[in-house]
């Protein structure tokens, strides 16, 4: 802690709270700090901020005024485009971006339906929304992929994949032989139904129930052995690694 003019001072990183107030995570570790709603008018989640540590809690938690920023670590956003009282504006995916930021020009191209990046131009202050402009559409609404564009825009979360892992992966087979099967049931027969969704990118769990022999019902639930195939260190393995 700091003490400047007879003020304790704090750094840290703000964590916001979709319900309008936040918390510093201070980089001394000393414990996190709540954030008034106020004080949160005037950051982004993630900026790194000096506080001052004033009386009273929440939750059992400090409580902390906002002083000044010291780095804005936000540039861009991804959101859906609202339309309000003829202006414009992006409402951000991530929900740690609760508020509206307005869009000061034109781009080619926007539609109601349009998700698109925001370049940040000016951020939040007591009185004042934050702004920006519009550097490129991402998809539309009504797109059959448009969740995972979101995503992995909103979380720089790469959908592509190198050589090596596509490789790695075609090279596995579809037949299951003698060694695959070893401390292992077959139970290959049965009708098992996958209780994934629709959409999902994965169908790893599935579910098969008969009537038991003494009556009720017995229940098999088959859940896919991914480290069976994809072995630590492989390009696979680095590639999800690093995905999180």
């Amino acid at each position: 802690m700091i003490y400047v003019d007879g003020k304790n001072l704090l750094v840290g990183v703000v964590v916001s709270n979709p319900n309008g107030f936040g918390f510093l995570s201070p980089i001394d570790n000393s414990g996190n700090l709540y954030l008034s709603p106020a004080s949160m008018k005037q950051v982004f989640h993630g900026d790194l901020i000096v506080v001052s540590a004033v009386d009273g809690s929440f939750k059992k938690k400090r409580a902390a005024n906002f002083v000044t920023v010291l780095e804005r670590r936000t540039q861009t956003l991804i959101g859906s485009l609202i339309y309000k009282n003829n202006k414009v504006f992006v409402r951000p995916y991530n929900p740690r971006f609760y508020r509206l930021i307005y869009v000061t020009e034109k781009f080619p191209g926007l539609s109601p339906d349009c998700i698109v990046e925001i370049s940040i131009k000016t951020y939040p202050d007591s009185f004042d929304e934050a702004s920006g402009v519009v550097t490129r559409i991402i998809g539309h609404l009504n797109e059959s992929n448009i969740t995972t564009k979101i995503v992995s825009e909103s979380f720089n979360i790469p959908i592509s994949f190198d050589n090596d892992v596509l490789k790695e992966a075609a090279s596995f087979s579809k037949i299951i032989n003698e060694q695959d099967l070893m401390e292992r049931e077959d139970y290959r027969n049965l009708p098992f139904v996958t209780i994934d969704g629709a959409d999902s990118k994965d169908f790893d769990d599935a579910l098969y129930a008969e009537v038991g022999s003494k009556g009720g019902l017995k229940l098999f639930v088959a859940i896919a052995d991914v480290a069976h195939y994809v072995k630590s260190g492989t390009a696979i393995d680095s590639c999800a690694m690093n995905r999180g």
